[in-house]
């Protein structure tokens, strides 16, 4: 298993459409992130930023990653939450999410 840790910013204005799309996923969402091996995701916030946690399962993150946001209903989600974000990290925006490395861990 591996955990990942993903920021983000959001544009103050578009926080609260962000956690209302958020709120009641579609099952489609849940099942997408269920096929690429995805659990125990967690998105909180703090101002403008977003800080995206999960745990990966699988063995080829890269393919199932693409798997998951090339699915329908994740398109159909990015595509309601365009022009939501700004850059955070040297990889905006090819991936959006600027992946964190993991400093400290208590299991």
């Amino acid at each position: 298993m591996r955990r990942i840790g993903m920021a983000i910013r959001i544009k103050p204005e578009c926080l609260e459409e962000y956690i209302k799309l958020h709120k009641n996923p579609a099952s489609e969402l849940i099942v997408a992130l269920e096929k690429s091996n995805i659990r125990n995701n967690t998105v909180f916030h703090t101002k403008d930023i977003l800080f995206n946690y999960f745990e990966y399962h699988g063995t080829d993150f890269e393919s199932d990653w693409m798997k998951y946001t090339e699915s329908k209903p994740v398109k159909e989600l990015f595509g309601k939450m365009k022009g939501f974000f700004l850059p955070v990290g040297e990889f905006f925006p090819k991936t959006g999410w600027s992946v964190m490395n993991e400093v400290f861990r208590k299991d």
